[in-house]
């Protein structure tokens, strides 16, 4: 028979029954998962939720390639538009493009296009093209 300990729950200070496992690994403080969320969304500013720069592996501007694209989706959204004025191409895909090439975290540096667009922009501008099999180089 396992050894249970009793705790009062911190939200709604009800008596209830874990184990010693728990409580030594700093869990067991809520009677159920209800009073754990309404807690949770009680106390969100006392709680600090790492975001962004706060958090311990944040790599600011040294970022890869696919996580700044996440960043980019997260946080502007996805592209639903072509912003080349020049564009007559009726597109379902689009894309954020990267004006400079450097892959910063600067709205100012990325542009919406269709899949079309974005492939003479990066032809164009940054002199990026695809091998045989299609892959950049």
């Amino acid at each position: 028979m396992r050894k249970l300990t009793f705790m009062n729950c911190i939200q709604c200070n009800k008596l209830f029954r874990t184990r010693p496992s728990y409580v030594k690994a700093g869990n067991g403080k809520f009677c159920s998962r209800k009073c754990f969320r309404i807690y949770r969304i009680s106390n969100r500013e006392k709680i600090n939720y790492a975001c962004g720069s706060r958090r311990p592996m944040w790599k600011g501007n040294h970022v890869g390639y696919k996580c700044l694209h996440k960043w980019i989706n997260r946080w502007y959204g996805k592209a639903d538009k072509c912003d080349n004025p020049n564009c007559s191409h009726e597109s379902k895909r689009f894309h954020w493009a990267n004006k400079t090439g450097k892959y910063l975290r600067d709205i100012n540096d990325w542009i919406k296009l269709c899949s079309s667009c974005h492939a003479k922009f990066d032809k164009i501008n940054i002199g990026r093209s695809r091998d045989w099999h299609g892959r950049w180089f």
